[in-house]
């Protein structure tokens, strides 16, 4: 079963852009879904809004502030989560 990954974000907001983009395009060759959450949603910690992007896999923070592909690429396979192939 693929697990999830969550962005959580707010707008405007050009390094939640970027890693929406960089997590999109990882999605389906690394096998994993993808969630986006607003830092305004009720299940957001509070202080995630001065943090976004912020990524979490199984509730779990492996990255904030990281909006670059290798940035998340590395928190990714930190967190057990890489290409299948």
């Amino acid at each position: 079963m693929p697990r999830t990954v969550v962005l959580v974000g707010k707008a405007p907001c050009p390094l939640c852009d970027e890693a929406a983009e960089v997590l999109g395009a990882l999605q389906v060759p690394w096998g994993f879904t993808l969630e986006r959450m607003s830092a305004s949603d009720t299940r957001a910690e509070p202080e995630w809004a001065t943090q976004v992007p912020v990524v979490l896999v199984e509730g779990r923070v492996i990255c904030r502030l990281i909006g670059d592909r290798w940035g998340i690429e590395r928190a990714l396979r930190d967190a057990g989560i890489g290409p299948s192939g």
